[in-house]
């Protein structure tokens, strides 16, 4: 569970440096990939974003059953 929750963390912190939120609400019609990085470091980043939404699925959906 820790596991999950510290890749969670790493993926909303990821989302944030990225600045992800601008750029679904259309707010910015270009996305800069900083291509000096590592493409590790950037797969690494992407896939937990990944894993932050899909913990919020999750967890989200079982909050909602448990509601009813």
């Amino acid at each position: 569970m820790k596991k999950l929750i510290s890749i969670a963390l790493y993926g909303l912190y990821a989302f944030i440096k990225n600045q992800l939120l601008s750029y679904l609400f259309l707010t910015t019609s270009f996305v800069f990939f900083d291509f000096e990085r590592p493409a590790v470091l950037f797969f690494t980043e992407y896939l937990a974003i990944m894993g932050m939404f899909i913990f919020l699925a999750h967890f989200g959906g079982d909050m909602l059953r448990k509601k009813k």
